[in-house]
């Protein structure tokens, strides 16, 4: 295997299948650019550890480190003067923009940190060049780095026609740069640059607020303890001695798609690296991450994800005595076959439910205001032909009869032993109907809904005499008085 960075080549004796070489990674999908004013990394090809590789290994990272430069009195370079005088947008550039800066200010941190993979440490070292040696403080061993490209970036942020005018500071989110593995975000406050200029028409001053970042592309190398680095190295594969009267052609052809299902299955990654489950997908409160070395542990932890989030088809629903009017249980059972049959069904019982429920409150409020009307037009009749009778003279004596009605309102279990609406009662009222409950009022329905006789006194005229010239003369009497 072989790998060519800035016309050095580096080998690396690996007897296993050749299509290894161009099999792309995770980290290989950084997006790049060769361009050297780009804000983006420079295109990077990393070195990778053959199968048996037995010496140093480190873990490599590309870092994108910002400077943040503020102070007075700077002075521009040419390109710096050239957009200092368009006064607006954001200049890219490798060159540079400021020559001096009195009264410097700088701050700096890291922007991101990306993880490229496990990589030889001497072969690296050999392809970035020169390598730089520091420590951090979550990391034991040295850490070595490596600027690989830097950019200078100048924003345009504020114009006035005052000296030394207010600062308007700004705060960038980046992260701490103590850290590698668990960087922590912090915000990172910064000022602007204040060039002051005189304004060749009015002889004022003008200042100008800018501001200056350094962005650079480096490579830290943190090498790995030795002992935790030694590899296992992999069998040589077991390949057929072919005959020289075999059709080269056709073996070509076969390990041309030996090698394109071989990268589209990313077996070399799945081994490297292994697929990482959540537990916690798999079992409730599960901890941790399984890994996976194969496609069967890979469909085995899919279907117990399924099984753990999954929806168990058909669904049987029991309703437990749907008629609470009648005697008995009127249960009733539905069968779905999916979730969306169920949703289905929920749906389209909201919908009706929510046009039932809007037609029947507007009959329930009309059926208030009859009921409220024909309430006070009986009380009325009720006392009008009293007062009539009493004027009369008539004399009237009271009876029993029954009368069947279609409610209960004298049932024992919710009413009490026979009182229904009689002087006990609060306001003629069933004190149970406030309560405002379901099951309450549910356990009031079978007693209710019963057909019952009702014993009602009722007035009877009975008259001494059946003559109608004596019953005339009494009612005259009657009225005389």
């Amino acid at each position: 295997m072989s790998v060519t960075i800035g016309g050095k080549t580096v080998t690396f004796a690996r007897n296993v299948c050749e299509d290894d070489k161009d099999e792309e990674t995770e980290e290989d999908e950084i997006e790049t650019s060769e361009d050297e004013n780009d804000l983006r990394p420079p295109k990077l090809d990393i070195p990778r550890p053959p199968a048996g590789y037995s010496r140093q290994l480190g873990e490599l990272y590309l870092v994108k480190k910002v400077f943040f430069l503020w102070g007075w009195f700077p002075t521009f370079t040419e390109a710096g003067l050239n957009f200092i005088a368009k006064g607006e947008g954001t200049i890219t550039t490798k060159s540079s923009l400021i020559s001096s800066l009195e009264f410097s200010n700088e701050r700096w941190a890291f922007e991101s940190i990306t993880f490229m993979g496990i990589v030889p440490v001497s072969e690296t070292r050999q392809l970035f060049g020169r390598w730089d040696r520091l420590r951090f403080r979550d990391v034991k061993v040295g850490v070595h780095f490596n600027y690989i490209k830097s950019v200078s970036q100048l924003e345009y942020i504020k114009k006035s026609p005052t000296w030394f005018p207010q600062r308007v500071w700004t705060s960038y989110p980046m992260l701490s740069p103590y850290y590698l593995k668990s960087a922590q975000q912090i915000n990172v406050a910064v000022a602007p640059i204040v060039f002051n200029q005189i304004e060749p028409e009015t002889g004022n001053y003008i200042s100008h607020q800018l501001y200056q970042r350094y962005i650079s592309w480096c490579l830290y190398l943190v090498p790995l303890p030795y002992t935790e680095n030694l590899s296992e190295p992999e069998p040589p594969p077991s390949l057929p001695i072919l005959p020289d009267d075999m059709d080269k052609n056709c073996c070509e052809d076969l390990i041309k798609m030996t090698r394109e299902i071989h990268k589209a299955l990313g077996v070399r990654k799945l081994l490297d690296k292994s697929f990482q489950v959540p537990s916690n997908m798999m079992i409730p409160e599960g901890k941790g991450n399984h890994a996976n070395k194969d496609y069967l542990e890979i469909m085995s932890d899919l279907f117990k994800t399924i099984d753990n989030y999954g929806f168990d088809a058909p669904v049987t629903v029991k309703v437990q005595d749907t008629n609470k009017a009648q005697k008995g249980d009127q249960s009733i059972e539905l069968k779905f076959n999916s979730l969306g049959a169920i949703l289905k069904a929920q749906t389209e019982l909201l919908i009706e439910l929510k046009g039932d429920s809007a037609n029947r409150l507007n009959i329930q409020i009309r059926l208030a205001y009859i009921m409220t009307r024909m309430y006070r037009t009986l009380a009325k009749l009720y006392y009008r032909t009293s007062a009539i009778l009493d004027g009369l003279g008539i004399p009237i004596i009271s009876k029993v009869v029954t009368l069947p009605i279609e409610f209960n309102v004298f049932g024992k279990k919710h009413w009490g032993a026979g009182k229904g609406f009689g002087k006990d009662s609060k306001k003629g009222q069933e004190p149970k109907l406030d309560l405002n409950d379901e099951d309450t009022t549910e356990a009031m329905l079978p007693d209710l809904l019963e057909i019952h006789d009702y014993e009602i006194e009722v007035d009877e005229f009975r008259f001494k005499s059946t003559d109608l010239y004596e019953i005339i003369l009494n009612m005259a009497a009657k009225m005389r008085t």
